[in-house]
């Protein structure tokens, strides 16, 4: 099917700067594979969003894989103030009602079959031995690298800050950060885990993963990962330029475009 694009309020944002955004330009050339994140507790991943998330998967990918990072949310809950069962429970819940939004839009646009898959956190990722290897040299950065502890230790600050809307302390700070090391585990990991040379992941707003992509850190670059951003800042930049369906841009040029 192909998708109405003209009528969505999300496109693909080709004016970013960065080896990381450069990659992902590449991967979307090359159509390859892509990767998105649906985050429990991210007000962002309404039933509309993701139903235009799969739109344009469908359209530029190769081949998406979704996932939903729920066992790693309940760090970020236990940070909230939940117990450890609450946390759980609420996690799930969160979980669920992503599923069932992306199972359905998946079904609307016929691509669960061949196209995309829905990954399991515990069972295609937190199981699989890179993930534990790659999570184990997260950990040792973070109690290495100054750097990268303040970094991730800040991610972890504006994200409690977004649900409590007050400045966190430094014990919910240190319950919270498990869940950017996981992540950063899984992305680090995530080619040899689903056995591809490189995928595209998908987010709506730059954050420091781009600084990992480029090895800022600890010099080991993930020269697997390339970053789409796609935002409604980028859809609305075209309804007011009146621009037309545009393929991706060759390298060295920048644009804002519709999926063609």
């Amino acid at each position: 099917m192909k998708a109405d694009f003209d009528l969505m309020n999300l496109s693909i944002q080709y004016d970013q700067e960065g080896s990381a955004f450069q990659l992902g330009f590449q991967i979307l050339r090359e159509q390859g594979p892509g990767l998105i994140p649906l985050c429990p507790l991210n007000g962002h991943f309404t039933r509309e969003t993701i139903r235009e998330l799969v739109q344009i998967s469908c359209e530029v990918f190769s081949r998406t894989y979704f996932f939903i990072p729920d066992s790693p949310t309940v760090h970020t809950l236990l940070a909230r103030g939940k117990s450890l069962d609450e946390a759980k429970k609420k996690a799930k819940q969160q979980s669920k009602q992503l599923l069932r939004r992306t199972e359905a839009a998946l079904s609307e646009f016929g691509t669960r079959g061949g196209r995309a898959q829905l990954l399991d956190w515990d069972r295609d990722i937190a199981r699989q031995p890179v993930y534990r290897d790659e999570l184990k040299r997260v950990v040792r950065l973070f109690e290495q690298s100054e750097d990268f502890r303040t970094t991730v230790e800040q991610e972890t600050d504006l994200v409690l800050q977004s649900g409590v809307g007050k400045s966190p302390s430094e014990e919910q700070i240190r319950l919270g950060v498990p869940y950017v090391w996981e992540e950063l585990a899984f992305l680090a990991s995530v080619h040899r885990i689903l056995d591809v040379e490189r995928i595209g992941y998908v987010y709506h707003k730059a954050w420091f993963l781009t600084d990992v992509i480029d090895g800022r850190f600890d010099g080991q670059h993930l020269n697997h990962l390339g970053f789409v951003l796609v935002n409604r800042a980028a859809a609305k930049q075209i309804q007011q330029a009146g621009l037309p369906n545009l393929a991706p841009p060759s390298p060295g040029q920048g644009a804002v475009f519709h999926c063609a």
